[in-house]
């Protein structure tokens, strides 16, 4: 399906969350900073809890977004770098294919340019396994940005894209969205 001629949906959808991310971001980074004691804490082993959407691979699943969610522990490398496993679930229920449910598993490496401050954006990229309703394995590449202001609770959003080479189907492209609280 196109939107306004031959721009297919899914780029449509894909820039809209970037431009949504932005002008967050951007937002955000007008607000007045917290103390600077409270902005220079260190996560050392930060474990991300989050939930949001995901877009899958119109080819596979058509053009819907599916709720999902997601957990990770980081560890620090230094200062500027962090290593960490996750996993993320994503629930789909659509009348081609019925109730399936992607999971994802694996290692991801963060690149942090501004470890200190309240605002903490990276890039990131990762190797994941999947062995429920679609085996196989993916890589990722995103980014994202911690949010830490002055309380004991940072936060955290997340944007991955996902090449899948699924054992069992076709490969797909699937994008997630995650924000969520760092503790």
């Amino acid at each position: 399906m196109a939107l306004g001629g031959n721009i297919p949906m899914t780029r449509v959808v894909w820039c809209s969350t970037m431009n949504i991310l932005l002008a967050i971001a951007f937002a955000l980074a007008l607000m007045p900073r917290p103390s600077s004691a409270a902005s220079d804490r260190r996560l050392a082993h930060p474990v991300l809890v989050g939930a949001g959407a995901t877009w899958i691979d119109p080819g596979v699943y058509h053009r819907s977004a599916y709720p999902g969610a997601m957990v990770g522990l980081d560890l620090s490398l230094g200062r500027y770098s962090e290593i960490g496993v996750f996993g993320d679930v994503t629930s789909i229920n659509n009348a081609l294919f019925g109730q399936r449910t992607h999971v994802l598993t694996g290692l991801d490496f963060k690149l942090l340019p501004l470890p200190t401050g309240w605002l903490r954006p990276w890039v990131m990229a990762g190797a994941a396994g999947s062995v429920v309703d679609d085996t196989g394995y993916a890589i990722a590449w995103g980014a994202g940005s911690y949010f830490v202001p002055g309380q004991a609770v940072a936060y955290f959003v997340d944007v991955r894209r996902y090449y899948v080479r699924d054992m069992e189907n076709p490969a797909f492209d699937q994008v997630v969205l995650r924000a969520g609280v760092v503790f």
